[in-house]
C-alpha cells in the first residue's frame, strides 16, 4: 500500500455538522490523483457511485494506521466522518493546523499562501492565488473544474507536508 494519502473532500456546505460530501479527490503521489463525484449524473460515462458506497469502501484505507493521511482541514473531516459512522485512524498531518502551529498571527492558511510560504524559493515572486476554495459549496463549479482542483490541491498538499513538518521539528 502507499505510505501517504492526500484527501480533498469538497462539501455541499461549510457546516461539517450539515454537510453532504458532493466528492472526495485521493491522491498517492504527483499524477496519482481520482476525483470521485457522489453527484448522480456527474460522472462523464456511467452512473456514479453514491456517497454511502463510496465511504463504506474507503472505510478500512482510512480508519487503518498503514497509510498516513494528509488533509487541509482534518477536523472537519474528522466530524464529518464521524457523523457517517466512520473514523479516521492512525496518523494524520493536516496542513492548517501545521501552518497555525508554526505562525498562529498568520490570517489565511488557504494552500494558495502556505504553498508561497513553504515552497516558493525566498524572492520569487508569489504564486497566482486559484479562484475557488472550500469554504462555499459547489452549486457554480463542475464536476471537471472540481476535480482539476481538488487533484490540484491533493499535490500541493503532499509537496506541503515534508516542509511544513520540518518546520515544525526546527521550532521545537
Amino acid at each position: 500500500g502507499a505510505e501517504r494519502l492526500a484527501l480533498v473532500p469538497v462539501y455541499t456546505s461549510p457546516e461539517p455538522m450539515k454537510a453532504k460530501m458532493a466528492g472526495l479527490a485521493l491522491s498517492v503521489g504527483r499524477g496519482r490523483a481520482i476525483y470521485l463525484s457522489f453527484g448522480a449524473g456527474d460522472l462523464l460515462a456511467g452512473p456514479a457511485l453514491s456517497e454511502g458506497e463510496v465511504l463504506a469502501g474507503l472505510a478500512p484505507l482510512l480508519a487503518g494506521g498503514a497509510t498516513r493521511k494528509i488533509s487541509q482541514d482534518m477536523k472537519r473531516l474528522q466530524v464529518y466522518l464521524l457523523r457517517q459512522g466512520l473514523a479516521l485512524g492512525g496518523d494524520f498531518t493536516d496542513t492548517t493546523l501545521a501552518a497555525y502551529l508554526l505562525d498562529s498571527e498568520l490570517r489565511d492558511y488557504s494552500l494558495a499562501v502556505l504553498e508561497e510560504t513553504y515552497l516558493s524559493p525566498k524572492g520569487s515572486p508569489a504564486p497566482v492565488p486559484r479562484k475557488g476554495g472550500r469554504p462555499g459549496g459547489v452549486r457554480e463549479k463542475t464536476v471537471k473544474d472540481l476535480a482539476r482542483n481538488s487533484e490540484r490541491e491533493c499535490e500541493a498538499l503532499l509537496s506541503l507536508e515534508q516542509p511544513l513538518l520540518k518546520a515544525l521539528r526546527q521550532a521545537r
